[in-house]
């Protein structure tokens, strides 16, 4: 018989202790040049530490995904601070826009150098909308941005991406520091407890060496036709 005691709780007042918005971060606009910029902030949680704790609680799915390792899904309610706090951001950055906080699809990766991907999913990507990667960790690299040939997006060509190419074939990720096509222009730092909010229409990837230590980041993607609460 299923008991409610069977199931891990926690309250919504854990859940805003342990991921309260830091009021003192540190914020700018960083522009790369070409037009592109991103929003940076940093020590976002007030207490990273309580942070990582709360989001450990949750589980983390194995499965073949074209980013290494696991990854935990979360719901709108589950990172209501968050979540806020980005469509506040986003908001300020793209005034003509109105940001809906429940739009806002999050999930994790945690990845070390056990993890097999498959062959050339290391290669950039687009999203459909505004991307925030938030660095629950120190790691190496971080999150790199690429032309194409010269170009920034997916604009006026639709040029192949690892959705593309990728193989069945298992591999360990690639640090991908560009190739003949492909040019790595910027870095946005993994530093723990920061984050960086970008327009997903640029060209970007994972850009890091696995190592035996975990890299655990948190990815959340604006969905303006969809709701998840």
């Amino acid at each position: 018989m299923i008991q409610k005691e069977d199931f891990q709780h926690f309250s919504d007042v854990e859940r805003d202790t342990a991921l309260q918005i830091n009021p003192n971060m540190k914020t700018k606009v960083v522009n790369v040049g070409d037009g592109v910029s991103y929003f940076w902030g940093e020590n976002v949680f007030k207490d990273i530490d309580k942070a990582v704790g709360y989001l450990q609680r949750f589980p983390a799915l194995d499965t073949l995904v074209s980013t290494p390792g696991s990854r935990q899904h979360f719901s709108p309610i589950n990172v209501m601070p968050l979540i806020m706090f980005y469509a506040e951001v986003c908001n300020q950055l793209f005034p003509n826009r109105k940001f809906d906080p429940r739009r806002f699809l999050t999930s994790s990766i945690i990845a070390d150098s056990r993890d097999m991907v498959q062959e050339y999913s290391w290669l950039p990507h687009t999203d459909s909308d505004i991307t925030g990667q938030l660095y629950l960790n120190d790691y190496n690299g971080g999150t790199g941005l690429y032309k194409y040939r010269g170009y920034l997006t997916q604009q006026p060509l639709r040029i192949p991406t690892n959705e593309d190419v990728m193989t069945s074939r298992m591999m360990e990720w690639q640090k991908f520091e560009g190739d003949d096509d492909w040019e790595l222009y910027h870095v946005i730092p993994s530093k723990e407890n920061c984050i960086g909010i970008l327009d997903g229409k640029y060209f970007h990837s994972t850009y890091t060496k696995l190592e035996s230590h975990s890299r655990y980041v948190l990815s959340s993607f604006y969905h303006p036709n969809n709701k998840f609460l």
